[in-house]
């Protein structure tokens, strides 16, 4: 997630999680870099990174939009989210 000059919200895709072919989910590498504190487990433990990663990262992002708010739902959801093992 970037904001520009104008403050405007851009989603950047890296391309990091790949969709499901043939009923079986394409992995990579996950030699890429991540962040401390965010990165989903497998990319911390030098796993390849899947459609489980892109959930877990959506599940940070959500915690740190709504870190005032103290919503019952929307904490489970960050809470199953962001699961160790999911």
């Amino acid at each position: 997630i970037l904001l520009d000059k104008h403050d405007q919200v851009k989603l950047i895709d890296f391309g990091i999680a790949r969709p499901e072919e043939d009923g079986v989910e394409s992995e990579i590498s996950s030699d890429l870099s991540f962040t401390p504190g965010f990165a989903a487990p497998e990319r911390t433990g030098n796993e390849s990174a899947t459609v489980l990663t892109d959930v877990y990262s959506l599940g940070k992002i959500l915690e740190i939009l709504t870190a005032v708010t103290s919503d019952y739902e929307i904490a489970a959801i960050i809470c199953t989210a962001t699961a160790i093992k999911p």
